[in-house]
């Protein structure tokens, strides 16, 4: 799940928890000491972690279970790395879309068709 995504549905579902344990950050030194009072945490999370993929489950739970036991692993800075690492992962279809250029393999990257259109 894009990081994106998954903020909507900490705030749809899970808003009552903490940001960070819902994301499953557990040193405080990764936001730089914030509080999770503070209004300009959000901010940070997204600077730092937009563009990121998810992984999210709901472990043992019924998915009607409205935003109990999800647990978030982050997974990849792009949609490409995550594939790799969760092959049989399922995706949004307008991700695979969207990120066309992100998908191309290593080997064609260095071809002078994939340089052009990674530029666009």
């Amino acid at each position: 799940m894009r990081f994106e995504d998954l903020l909507d549905l900490w705030r749809r579902q899970c808003a009552q928890q903490s940001v960070l344990e819902f994301l499953g950050i557990r040193s405080r030194g990764d936001v730089r000491g914030n509080e999770e009072n503070d209004p300009g945490l959000l901010l940070i999370l997204h600077e730092r972690l937009d563009g990121t993929w998810w992984e999210v489950a709901r472990p043992g739970l019924p998915m009607r279970s409205a935003g109990v036991g999800i647990c978030c692993r982050y997974l990849a800075d792009s949609l490409k790395d995550a594939v790799r690492r969760c092959p049989g992962a399922q995706f949004p279809a307008d991700a695979l879309i969207d990120e066309v250029e992100d998908m191309i393999s290593d080997d064609e990257a260095d071809t002078p068709t994939a340089r052009s259109r990674a530029r666009r």
